[in-house]
């Protein structure tokens, strides 16, 4: 979606909070569905059936929205496609989990979620060069096809391929069970965190290919490419070595999980800021690279981090309520709330300034629970 902003206000004749909205409403439905696949999800004996079904709403809303004739309709086909993404996201991750024992975990987990840049490159790259030459709507058919590719390779060849090292749920698993995980310090402040980085990053992922447009004056789709291929390669490289280093750390120091998140946010937020107010498009690129780079660091360590802290029985109902917060409290009004302060006249850079300071609240919030413990240790 970010990398056809241009096209879509053009079609639809939106606003840059319309344009933000889509975002919201993607959200939105992201967030609603999460419950019902926390909860079924620790039911369930198979888990990978609840998955098919979350991909194949997913694909279908995505190939759909090629056929949006209104502004409404595409809102309307936007939140089912974050309907069907929660599904995966929150399902996924616990599958992984159930496979690998614990000290795998991070390893296997920081992999899995490099899918995240190189999904999001993808879609900035494949976006941004189908959109010169093809209709909006055969940008959305189009882009749907991959997705359905996958899943049919899944069913065909995927499926049953691992055995579980966990126990499978007895599916007698009471809700009053669910708040006694928020009384778990190390789980409330890596989700809290989580909140604050999502925020931050939300920010930059949308409109990130408009910045290098209208600060830069490079046109959309060689924008929508430079970003997506910095996105992929320094996302990847920075997921899975924050997730090499965490592993290397965790054998000498039980916080290393922690550290590393509080750790990569500094390391980020100069970048972002020289990235931000730097006039030189080649610095201004190296800069992006970089900050892009450290802020990836975290992606493995904190997704254990928030495995590992919450009781096994409940395991998928925690991931769920996590993804929950993350968004509501996170990227769900991110690219929303950088619409609104662009359409009231603030520069692209200055509006995005919400990227470091909400990077900063973040590495607080992940090492709060550490200093809390020393404290308590001194006295």
């Amino acid at each position: 979606m970010a990398s056809i902003i241009p096209i879509l206000k053009k079609s639809y004749l939106l606003s840059d909070t319309q344009i933000g909205r889509l975002s919201t409403l993607f959200m939105i439905g992201y967030v609603a569905a999460c419950p019902f696949f926390g909860f079924f999800g620790d039911r369930l004996k198979k888990k990978e059936a609840l998955l098919i079904c979350a991909v194949l709403v997913w694909s279908t809303s995505n190939f759909l929205t090629g056929f949006a004739t209104s502004y409404g309709q595409l809102a309307f086909y936007r939140t089912l496609v974050g309907i069907g993404q929660a599904g995966f996201s929150i399902l996924a991750p616990s599958i992984l989990a159930d496979h690998f024992s614990r000290e795998k975990q991070n390893s296997i987990l920081s992999f899995f979620y490099t899918a995240i840049p190189l999904g999001s490159a993808f879609g900035f790259i494949t976006g941004g060069y189908l959109s010169s030459f093809l209709t909006l709507n055969k940008v959305f058919i189009y882009s749907s096809l991959p997705c359905f590719i996958i899943l049919i390779a899944y069913l065909l060849f995927g499926h049953h391929q691992f055995k579980s090292t966990h126990t499978e749920s007895t599916g007698n698993i009471a809700l009053n069970d669910i708040p006694a995980i928020f009384k778990i310090k190390e789980y409330l402040f890596a989700c809290l965190g989580y909140c604050a980085y999502n925020y931050a990053l939300g920010t930059i992922a949308f409109w990130g290919p408009t910045l290098l447009l209208r600060k830069h004056h490079i046109d959309n789709e060689n924008a929508s490419i430079i970003f997506g291929t910095l996105l992929v390669v320094m996302g990847i490289s920075g997921t899975l070595i924050g997730g090499a280093i965490a592993n290397k750390f965790k054998k000498h120091y039980s916080n290393a999980y922690t550290i590393i998140c509080f750790s990569s946010m500094l390391l980020s937020v100069p970048f972002c800021l020289l990235a931000l107010f730097q006039t030189n498009y080649d610095l201004a690129l190296l800069n992006i690279s970089l900050g892009m780079f450290f802020a990836f660091f975290i992606t493995g360590p904190v997704n254990t981090l928030i495995m590992q802290s919450s009781p096994e029985e409940l395991k998928t109902s925690a991931f769920a309520i996590s993804v929950i917060l993350i968004h509501i409290l996170g990227d769900m009004w991110s690219a929303e709330s950088i619409g609104r302060l662009l359409d009231l006249k603030f520069e692209i850079n200055i509006a995005l300034l919400l990227l470091p300071i909400f990077f900063l609240v973040a590495a607080f919030l992940w090492i709060f629970p550490v200093l809390s413990r020393n404290k308590q240790g001194m006295k």
